[in-house]
């Protein structure tokens, strides 16, 4: 699994905006620009607090993107977690596991 980077946690709040609408494509990249801008003269800002700033959004909108920014890490890291684990979890030990018999399904003759 790709690890995912600090700047990789910016796009899923701008990507979440977008994808519900709270803003378009083109205001993410005029708030990245703004946030890299910000980057280089040394100041420590978020992109949702970028995105407050300018009027992108409003503040009880960057509080349900970042709930939901949240959750979705949790989801994540659960998920490496399953990946890595030995033991199969009980929705998984539920399934069959494949045969290694490659002839268990063919027709007999």
């Amino acid at each position: 699994m790709e690890k995912i980077s600090h700047d990789d946690f910016y796009l899923v709040i701008g990507k979440l905006a977008v994808k519900l609408k709270f803003i378009c494509e083109e205001q993410l990249q005029e708030a990245l620009l703004i946030l890299n801008a910000r980057k280089r003269a040394g100041q420590q800002l978020f992109l949702g607090e970028i995105m407050v700033l300018i009027e992108m959004l409003s503040q009880s909108q960057l509080d349900f993107l970042l709930s939901a920014q949240k959750i979705i890490s949790l989801v994540l890291v659960r998920l490496t977690t399953l990946s890595r684990s030995k033991t199969r979890p009980l929705f998984l030990r539920q399934l069959p596991r494949q045969h290694s018999k490659p002839d268990r399904y063919q027709a007999k003759s």
